[in-house]
């Protein structure tokens, strides 16, 4: 698990529970009890690494995407992984839960307060809050045993906020029907555009609807409808309007761009998208986010499409989705539940 500076909880039993330490005499600190605690610290590990992994769902949110995508794809791509040795489930949340490592989805820990995360810690628990683009308190942080950030710019405000907490990246994974549909091979002799979002995040007038091709997802129930899309457009269409109850988005549209062999249009001013496209990403809006200024970066891919430009704006993808593959991500949850 990476961990802030300072991060350490100390060492544990593979239970959550805290190893006592007490002084002895000088005269026992012998060999034999410094070997006994190599091996009880060896133990503690084996149990540790062990334990079943529960990727922990509130039944209130079961249609959510997060909760699909951060729950139950996220335990198939640990199924893909070593943690396959240990047991992997999906599971509804309950207090009664014993003796294992607890990946919380946002759902769930709305469901949750500091008591009841103490109470799951008591039974053996080790706690993983990953509120992916939600606020999460003090007192919750401070109840869990690691926070995840799904995003690079929440990892460092979690790390200054929680500098106590152990903080780990899981990079927000590409839905895996989207790497299927993309198997097949597409043919274009131009720039295609599309959205794939609530059209409430992002701007759009009747002059951009006439190039890009605007198709409503829905994060609140289960639709997949949007999928069968993806292959028309080869330009993702990734201008943001932002909204102050958003806190640390993921760079997801990006990653489904990369996935989908596309690029993708976005304003420079969205911090996420920096900290994984270059600044000589060739398709930056860099300017004010206006209408006039949209429509000429759509007008500016278009009469690249085919160049050297374009070829290096798909370079840029290709390393995103290579950083954000199924495996890459299954790597991020073996070093978590280590």
């Amino acid at each position: 698990m990476e961990v802030a500076p300072g991060g350490s909880r100390g060492a544990d039993d593979g239970g959550g529970h805290a190893i006592e330490s007490r002084s002895a005499p000088a005269e026992r600190r012998t060999a034999p009890r410094a070997s006994k605690i190599v091996w009880m610290s060896w133990w503690g590990i084996r149990r540790r690494r062990s334990r079943p992994v529960r990727f922990v769902f509130a039944p209130a949110f079961a249609a959510s995407g997060s909760t699909v995508m951060r729950g139950r794809q996220l335990a198939d791509i640990a199924l893909s992984t070593r943690l396959s040795e240990r047991e992997v489930t999906y599971t509804a949340l309950s207090l009664d839960l014993r003796d294992s490592d607890l990946f919380l989805t946002k759902g769930a820990l709305k469901s949750l307060d500091a008591v009841a995360l103490e109470q799951l810690r008591h039974r053996g628990n080790r706690l993983f809050a990953d509120p992916v683009d939600e606020a999460l308190s003090d007192d919750l942080a401070s109840a869990v045993d690691g926070v995840v950030a799904a995003s690079r710019t929440a990892f460092d405000d979690y790390r200054a906020r929680w500098p106590r907490t152990p903080i780990a990246i899981v990079d927000h994974h590409v839905d895996p029907r989207v790497l299927d549909i993309m198997r097949t091979p597409r043919d274009f002799d131009e720039a295609r555009f599309g959205y794939f979002g609530e059209q409430m995040n992002t701007i759009r007038s009747k002059r951009i609807a006439r190039v890009v091709d605007f198709v409503q997802v829905s994060t609140a129930v289960i639709d997949d409808s949007w999928i069968a899309r993806l292959p028309t457009v080869n330009v993702h269409y990734g201008i943001r309007r932002s909204r102050a109850l958003d806190h640390h988005k993921p760079f997801l549209k990006g990653f489904t761009a990369a996935a989908c062999h596309s690029l993708i249009l976005i304003q420079h001013d969205q911090a996420e998208a920096r900290r994984w496209l270059p600044p000589d990403y060739p398709f930056w809006l860099r300017s004010d986010v206006t209408e006039p200024a949209i429509l000429e970066s759509i007008d500016a891919i278009r009469a690249s499409y085919g160049t050297a430009q374009w070829r290096e704006g798909l370079e840029v993808m290709r390393d995103i989705a290579d950083r954000t593959s199924p495996a890459s991500i299954g790597a991020q949850l073996v070093s978590l539940f280590a």
